[in-house]
């Protein structure tokens, strides 16, 4: 076991020189008693120079941790020993699977919290000591269902920002949140399936491609820009008590949500049919794609392999066209929406 431990400060060349190859050799980079609160954006690279997985250990003073700092590892299980710090999101690369977060056994200000999804694997998340406010939740077992844990009053700014989510990824706010931190949701993306997915209507057939159900009769308060580009969000369907549906759906930020129902009739269908049978057909002439469906379509999103929206084509047509020179390698996801409401995802590579 490799194992570099560093106190003092680290200067730019410091971490140049981390860079250079001594990265690739550790097992545990322990920085809990370096003189830092933040590091830099970038500091360990903008790829992956470790085939392995690391330990990095965050100092007792952290105060920022700057954007993709973990990218640059295949796999990064990050320890927080002092308080809880801000980090940053890259606008273009969310991350996902390649990082764990968890508190130190002797931290003073976070703790963790162990909870099962809806297969009954672990997840572990990160608490304030107190349990009252949410830090960050480990989704990479790639469960469907994580929930808060009841008691939480707040979500803390950046909680999930920059995160990838599974298609159909449900996220329960008990009644007892009351606010939302700045930036919480901030480039979340989400992974869209194609047509022919097997597990496409997994766990409930409602046609939404995420949920957020949130138990507080009263619309917890926003911080700056919670759902700001966020494609989990804006694809998601937001479930709320019956009798604060109008509330919510009067309220900024949250009646930006795809749509709104009741927890009551969660589950439920207003269209009929199966949403496994594809409307759509895909052509090409060399040049350009052309989907086209007999139904009526009210638009057409591209996304990349990250779930970043690229562009968006409007209007209530049967067709459109894409360029293939506009198709980003590997592939591109294309969401159709039908004015009926369904949606349907193909993918397409250039």
């Amino acid at each position: 076991m490799k194992y570099l431990t560093v106190t003092g400060t680290l200067l730019d060349e410091d971490y140049a020189f981390l860079r250079g190859g001594l990265l690739e050799q550790l097992d545990t980079l322990d920085l809990r008693d370096a003189e830092i609160d933040t590091i830099p954006d970038y500091a360990f690279g903008k790829r992956i120079v470790s085939t392995g997985a690391i330990c990095l250990i965050l100092p007792k003073n952290i105060e920022y941790v700057g954007k993709e700092v973990w990218s640059a590892f295949e796999f990064c299980n990050l320890i927080v020993t002092g308080n809880y710090p801000c980090f940053e999101a890259s606008s273009n690369v969310c991350y996902d699977y390649n990082v764990h977060i968890e508190a130190s056994d002797e931290n003073k200000y976070c703790t963790n919290i162990i909870q099962e999804d809806e297969e009954h694997n672990p997840y572990l998340s990160v608490y304030s000591k107190n349990e009252e406010e949410l830090y960050f939740i480990n989704t990479a077992s790639r469960g469907r269902i994580f929930k808060v844990k009841e008691g939480t009053r707040w979500i803390h700014p950046n909680a999930f920002k920059g995160i990838t989510f599974e298609h159909q990824f449900t996220l329960v706010l008990p009644s007892s949140i009351d606010s939302i931190g700045d930036c919480a949701f901030m480039y979340t993306g989400l992974i869209f399936p194609t047509s022919f997915s097997t597990d496409y209507n997994f766990p409930f057939s409602d046609y939404c491609d995420g949920r957020i159900i949130c138990e507080s009769k009263e619309p917890p308060l926003l911080g700056k820009d919670v759902f700001e580009k966020s494609i989990f969000f804006s694809n998601s369907c937001l479930y709320v008590p019956k009798e604060s549906l109008e509330r919510y759906r009067n309220t900024p930020g949250w009646n930006s949500a795809q749509e709104i129902r009741t927890i009551e009739g969660m589950g439920d269908s207003s269209v009929p049919g199966n949403k496994m049978a594809t409307r759509l057909n895909v052509q090409t002439n060399g040049e350009n794609y052309r989907i086209s469906s007999s139904c009526e379509l009210h638009s057409l999103s591209c996304y990349d392999v990250y779930g970043h929206l690229l562009s968006i084509q409007t209007g209530k047509r049967h067709s459109f066209t894409i360029r293939r020179d506009d198709i980003s390698i590997p592939y591109i996801i294309i969401r159709a929406r039908f004015v009926d409401g369904t949606n349907e995802t193909v993918k397409l590579i250039p």
